[in-house]
């Protein structure tokens, strides 16, 4: 009877078995325990009524379960693999059904002196050298938001600042009697691409980091990263062999009064094996110093710096953004009469997992100057020099935080004429639990934030004046009706307008040409919802978004996407 069961559903009595073999196990024996998520969710997305040439109704949703097995095979080594068992919403008798292997690694202690870790690791070092980005707006989301973007940045690994890859490390901790207090070293190996075509040469990032501990509120750090080709994988002659480079000291010196904050470092990218005029070796630099002051018991902290990072300072690690604006939704995608191929939207970044980047890429990726043009690769944007300032408090109870910050730069060198571009980009987030302030029972939460951002540049005549001005909004309450249901309230709205020049780089990352864009248009995302949370790990919400994009230019491009879902999530 069994024999005659699809492939399908073979393979779901294989996962259960392995599942019922794993709990038996941790009953039996202690050495091997287990955790994990369990996920379902529905949704309805459609187009309004006057859309009437374009696909305008979807429904699907996915029931999946993360299973964590943490095996401890003696004491001082540690084996733990993640299975995905997930199975879309209308894969009936396990029609749809899939098994991944989501995670594995393997860390331990050796000699008591080294820690090492091999497989899946996420991996971050300064905002020159390795560093994932977190994004364009706001760090404090409306509440109603952070539900189903947590589960996007889970889904593609986008733990904190650290970029998810694959290899080995090892570290170790030192310790000096005079001099200096301890010293941290550590260093890596990990895969960036592997050859494919037997043309595309493997393609490897190491690394290495110094931390001295002069006290321990102070230290020195040295560091070095490179993305390399492995020259024998391929033939000399196939392909250009790549290498980026970054090498750089940082520091963080307390001075009694303040904070000596800084960093600085050189780039390069080499090219081997070619005779591709088109490849061009390139050298940059960048510095970044400042003081740093924490004030009113550790609750307000002021800092301001200076940087500089040239034109040519390119850092694959530090420079690979989190979203790829190259990519078309998997949501409509094409939407209004024009029946255009759309670009990724305020909606998309929260709920499409498929515009989230997970690879660190050897040029500089796309970007959409509507949402940040000013610094579209964080800190290490290169072409940037001036100040930043920033302040940061949260009082004693944790009724109010607020992050302000100001950055006035310009470029380094100018981009297909001599004038220079001056920005500006201000920020404001906040976030107050009336609750406490008020000593109330249920929950009641505020969240706001606002950024602006400009770019200038006088055309002498000659060209287009450069004037993009964008400013972002966003708001956010939560309030508990009754113990534990919450009615969630958001909105984000984007408006931006001006003229802007776009850099067009090959495939060497060396700019060819220019392309001028006009802006004028305003984006909304307006969101209602409710949640149960069954305790701090459980939660059921019901939301609905309403997302509108006008285009003053041309309202032939004017679109709007609905959607409603129910999100079932339960942490073990």
């Amino acid at each position: 009877m069994h024999t005659n069961l699809p492939y399908n559903m073979k393979k779901i009595h294989l996962i259960l078995t392995f599942t019922f073999l794993c709990i038996a196990s941790f009953a039996q024996n202690e050495k091997i325990t287990f955790n994990g998520t369990t996920r379902g969710m529905m949704e309805h997305n459609w187009l309004p009524p006057s859309d009437t040439l374009n696909i305008d109704n979807n429904i699907g949703g996915d029931a999946l379960v993360d299973l964590r097995l943490n095996i401890l095979p003696i004491e001082n080594i540690r084996v733990s693999a993640t299975l995905r068992l997930k199975n879309e919403i209308g894969g009936f008798w396990g029609q749809g059904a899939g098994l991944e292997l989501r995670e594995i690694y393997i860390k331990g202690v050796a000699g008591k002196y080294f820690k090492y870790k091999f497989g899946d690791i996420d991996h971050k070092m300064t905002p020159y050298t390795l560093f994932n980005n977190e994004g364009e707006f706001s760090q404090f989301d409306p509440e109603i938001f952070n539900d189903i973007r947590s589960i996007q940045l889970q889904e593609n690994f986008n733990y904190g600042n650290a970029w998810r890859q694959q290899g080995g490390m090892l570290s170790t901790r030192l310790g000096f009697d005079s001099f200096i207090h301890t010293s941290d070293l550590s260093a890596f190996v990990f895969r960036n691409r592997s050859l494919s075509d037997g043309v595309t040469p493997d393609r490897l990032q190491g690394g290495a980091q110094a931390y001295i501990n002069i006290t321990e509120t102070s230290h020195i750090g040295i560091n070095y990263i490179n993305l390399f080709d492995l020259p024998k994988t391929v033939s000399n002659s196939e392909h250009e062999k790549y290498n980026n480079d970054v090498t750089s000291i940082s520091m963080n010196i307390d001075a009694s009064f303040f904070t000596i904050i800084g960093e600085a470092g050189t780039s390069g990218i080499h090219y081997i094996d070619t005779n591709n005029v088109n490849t061009i070796n390139r050298e940059g630099n960048f510095f970044e110093v400042g003081i740093q002051k924490t004030l009113k018991s550790n609750r307000l902290t002021l800092s301001g710096t200076f940087r500089r990072v040239s034109d040519d300072f390119f850092s694959a690690g530090a420079q690979s953004k989190r979203i790829d604006y190259s990519q078309t939704p998997e949501l409509f995608e094409t939407v209004s009469p024009n029946m255009y191929t759309r670009s990724v939207n305020l909606l998309d970044m929260i709920k499409d997992a498929s515009v989230y980047n997970q690879t660190i890429t050897p040029e500089l990726m796309a970007y959409n100057p509507v949402y940040n043009h000013v610094t579209p690769y964080g800190q290490a944007t290169p072409n940037r020099q001036g100040f930043t300032f920033k302040a940061d408090y949260t009082d004693s109870l944790h009724t109010y935080t607020s992050q302000l910050g100001l950055q006035l730069l310009r470029n380094v060198r100018g981009e297909g004429t001599e004038e220079l571009r001056n920005y500006i980009l201000a920020q404001w987030d906040n976030k107050i639990n009336l609750h406490t302030l008020f000593d109330l029972q249920k929950t009641l939460a505020l969240t706001g934030g606002v950024q602006y951002a400009r770019s200038d540049r006088d055309g002498l005549g000659l060209v287009s004046d450069v004037n993009l001005r964008s400013t972002s909004c966003d708001i956010g309450v939560e309030k508990e009706l009754v113990n534990r249901f919450d009615v969630l309230i958001g909105a984000h709205y984007l408006v931006y307008k001006g003229t802007e020049y776009l850099s067009i780089r090959n495939e060497f990352n060396v700019i060819t040409d220019y392309n001028l864009q006009t802006y004028d248009g305003t984006q909304g995302l307006y969101s209602m919802g409710f949640r149960y949370r069954f305790n701090d790990n459980i939660f059921l919400t019901l939301q609905g978004n309403q997302f509108n994009l006008f285009d003053a230019k041309n309202s032939d491009n004017d679109y709007q996407i609905n959607q409603v879902f129910i999100l079932f999530n339960l942490m073990f």
